[in-house]
């Protein structure tokens, strides 16, 4: 059965050459369970996200240790890793994006390709299969950008990008982009953003801002589906690269980690709606650049990868409201 199992291993391995997967799977698990697992390398600047449509997390690009983007797509089902083929999009390294649950597709937009250059298109990944549906149309070329699905509006929302030099607020509603403001938190990069379905409304914080007395911000703002308010309670301490995602069973926007002011931050924040709370909880080692998504199934927020400046990290680890657990996956 061994044997078996290896073989059938080994035939994935060569489907994902011939695909043209620069990072094929690596990992042969055999726990005694006949359980395969098939883990991506160690990853910073990717994106992690709950497609409905597979019931499972999808773990879309990256940068991996080699300096190469991660050009194959990975699912986790909770606990397991098992690709998926090779990821469409030319922008793989911090990319855009969420998912639609009207249209039931992954929207991807912007990133930076192989060679580090900026991209512009928008993609969805539905049925197995990825669509380009705007060539530098909208936003246009955005690396870094915001990104969320707003469930009132029925549209995914997009804010800022390195290549946004006016701090604008587009929506996209499945086939065309719309400038919905050019005023309110202004320029900023790799900032968080998240739907708080509590209080419908979209939660942005942090991000870079940019130019020479630019740096990490620590600015909280509030979106009605019109226009951006800035809120004057008291936030977290200033970063940008964090994680931040909307815990539906709490209902509560979380934070973790990021770059601040004096490098890499460990810290775990909560918002309700009116205020921040530092949760004295111990969990990952301090990073930035890591992807996090919130699992239904779970009801927890997993995260995995991430950098402090070294070399990046493949542990993944998941937030019930009470403490960080390191999920274990047996190699």
């Amino acid at each position: 059965m061994r044997e078996r199992r290896l073989l059938l291993w080994l035939l994935i391995l060569l489907i994902g050459i011939a695909l043209g997967c620069s990072d094929p799977p690596t990992t042969f698990n055999d726990s005694g369970g006949g359980v395969l697992d098939y883990r991506p390398p160690p990853v910073q600047e990717g994106a992690f996200v709950f497609d409905r449509s597979r019931n499972a997390m999808l773990l879309i690009g990256g940068r991996t240790d080699a300096g190469v983007a991660l050009r194959v797509l990975y699912q986790f089902d909770g606990s397991a890793w098992f690709p998926l083929g090779t990821l469409g999009p030319a922008g793989s390294i911090t990319p855009s994006v969420t998912y639609d649950s009207v249209r039931g597709a992954v929207v991807l937009h912007g990133g930076a390709d192989l060679a580090g250059g900026p991209q512009g298109d928008t993609w969805e990944y539905r049925n197995s299969t990825w669509t380009r549906r705007a060539e530098n149309a909208g936003p246009g070329i955005r690396v870094g950008a915001a990104m969320a699905w707003d469930p009132v509006r029925r549209e995914v929302l997009l804010y800022g990008g390195s290549n946004d030099a006016a701090g604008e607020t587009w929506a996209w509603n499945g086939a065309t982009w719309t400038r919905r403001a050019t005023t309110g938190p202004g320029p900023l990069a790799f900032a968080g953003m998240a739907f708080d379905a509590a209080r419908n409304e979209m939660v942005l914080y942090g991000g870079s801002v940019p130019g020479a007395f630019g740096g990490p911000s620590s600015e909280h703002w509030l979106w009605n589906g019109s226009a951006w308010r800035r809120v004057s309670a008291s936030a977290p301490p200033p970063r940008d690269r964090h994680v931040m995602v909307y815990d539906a069973r709490r209902q509560l926007v979380v934070v973790f980690g990021g770059r601040g002011q004096f490098g890499a931050m460990g810290d775990t924040w909560e918002w309700d709606g009116t205020t921040w709370t530092r949760r004295d909880v111990s969990g990952p080692a301090p990073r930035w650049s890591a992807a996090a998504a919130y699992d239904p199934n779970a009801r927890d927020i997993v995260l995995y990868g991430g950098t402090n400046g070294g070399p990046a990290t493949a542990d993944i680890w998941s937030f019930s409201g009470s403490a960080w657990v390191k999920r274990l996956l047996t190699p």
